[in-house]
Order: structure tokens, then sequence, then C-alpha cells
């Protein structure tokens, strides 16, 4: 069997959703992040996480503002 990955399934998209889905089932905020160019992305994240106002936006997360050059520093 030959499995086809369409168009509008690319794995990153896929990956995200998959990431996204396991993060909802914890009640506490929660967040995936990524290292791209230097910096901290949020790949995915929950709905408590949202709610809590810690940044749906990496550059204007309050989070990643106080603890990024931590998380940078411990990779």
């Amino acid at each position: 069997m030959e499995w086809v990955l369409h168009e509008a399934e690319q794995p990153a998209t896929v990956s995200a959703e998959l990431v996204a889905r396991g993060l909802e089932l914890s009640p506490i905020p929660m967040v995936h992040l990524t290292l791209e160019n230097g910096g901290l992305e949020l790949f995915a994240m929950n709905r408590a996480y949202r709610l809590a106002g810690l940044g749906v936006v990496a550059t204007r997360s309050p989070m990643i503002a106080d603890l990024g050059d931590r998380i940078i520093a411990f990779r």
C-alpha cells in the first residue's frame, strides 16, 4: 500500500494539528515551542494557554519576553 499525501495536507500542518490536539487534553496552559532562525516560535498551544493571555504570537508573547532567553540557553 502506498500513502499519498494530498497538497492540502502538508506534513507541517498535520504535525501542528496533532500536537495541538494532544495539548488540548491538558487543562493547564501548554505550548509547544520551536526554535526558528535563532528565535522561538509558537508551534501549537492549547485553549487554556490562549485564555491565560500568554500570547498567540511569539513576538508579542509575555511568556516569551520573560522566559525566552532562558529557554534558548537551556537547549
